[in-house]
């Protein structure tokens, strides 16, 4: 049995602070929602991509798959890190029991290449979700050497490319029609996105 208990907090954070009373036939006692979502096989990637968030659902993974658990990752995110976002897409395809997708407000930017790479027909998307895809970034102050400067273009192009080869292998759109997407910042409504191939059906979490 399961009852509810929100705690005030009017922080972002504050959905981790709602409680759960698990009340079983040997024990009782209260969880938080996270792992209360958890333990039913329901994940989420809703902050940006770093390190940190890719051994945080690491850990999570390896607790479901040990449960023997199917999945059902919700998405809600703006991207972040290349190598921290192919770490997350690489453990998902290696999870051993069946994964659902659910784009749930946004997949922008390696998000959307991560959602894109779900498993085909379980890529579920809310009606007024978006997806964003678009070129890798480099980021910070250009204050280097010419070689400095050619080094890092050649190394984000071979990105580019990396990314392009995996978003064109989730979507089957040829390789010449992902790298003229990506020039820009380039939205999809749901409809927009199943058309392009990055997603399945528009269908609700519930």
């Amino acid at each position: 049995m399961y009852h509810i208990k929100n705690e005030e907090n009017s922080s972002y954070q504050s959905c981790l602070s709602t409680r759960v009373f698990r009340e079983t036939a040997t024990s009782c006692g209260e969880i938080n929602i996270e792992t209360f979502h958890q333990e039913q096989g329901i994940l989420f990637l809703n902050d940006s991509i770093t390190y940190e968030t890719s051994n945080q659902l690491m850990m999570n993974l390896l607790y479901t798959a040990k449960k023997a658990l199917p999945l059902k990752l919700m998405i809600n995110s703006c991207g972040g890190s290349v190598e921290a976002g192919l770490i997350i897409r690489d453990m998902l395809k290696s999870y051993p029991y069946p994964v659902e997708m659910y784009c749930t407000g946004i997949a922008a930017s390696m998000a959307a290449i991560i959602f894109s790479g779900g498993e085909k027909g379980k890529r579920f998307i809310l009606p007024h979700a978006l997806v964003m895809i678009h070129e890798p970034r480099i980021s910070g102050e250009f204050n280097s050497s010419a070689s400095n400067l050619e080094k890092a273009a050649h190394s984000i192009m071979e990105i580019r490319n990396t990314l392009n080869q995996i978003l064109a292998e989730n979507t089957g759109q040829r390789i010449e029609v992902i790298n003229e997407a990506v020039t820009f910042d380039n939205y999809m409504t749901a409809e927009q996105a199943i058309n392009f191939g990055i997603c399945d059906e528009i269908k609700s979490i519930f």
